[in-house]
Order: structure tokens, then C-alpha cells, then sequence
């Protein structure tokens, strides 16, 4: 089955909002199978890169990229 919807997340030291941002877009009602999240590693300082790879490890429709 194709992906119907891509959504790319810049995260840059997003550690307070980005918990939420990937909750939002898991939980919007379309199937995890139909939907790709990218997120974007821009280099964070903070404990972003460890939150969305937690996400990765339980979701198969989340990808990581690293800038």
C-alpha cells in the first residue's frame, strides 16, 4: 500500500514541543500505514534527537533524517 499523506518536521532543540506535534500527527485519524513522518535532525542540543527516536522505535511509519 502506497503513502497517501507525507508530513516533514523540522526539529531543531523542539524537546518541549515535539512530543506533542508527533502525538498530534499519530493520532489524526488516518491509518499509520497511509502516513509518513519525517522527521529532520537538524543538529539539537537538546533531548530532541533521543524523543523522536523513542517514536521511531514504536511507530514504523516515523523515518529520521540527520542534517
Amino acid at each position: 500500500m502506497s503513502k497517501l499523506v507525507s508530513v516533514i518536521v523540522p526539529c531543531f532543540n523542539e524537546e518541549k514541543y515535539i512530543a506533542n506535534c508527533i502525538d498530534s500527527l499519530l493520532n489524526n485519524g488516518i491509518n499509520h500505514e497511509q502516513l509518513e513522518i519525517i522527521l529532520v535532525d537538524g543538529g539539537s542540543s537538546d533531548n530532541s534527537l533521543s524523543i523522536i527516536n523513542s517514536y521511531k522505535k514504536r511507530f514504523s511509519c516515523i523515518q529520521i533524517l540527520h542534517n
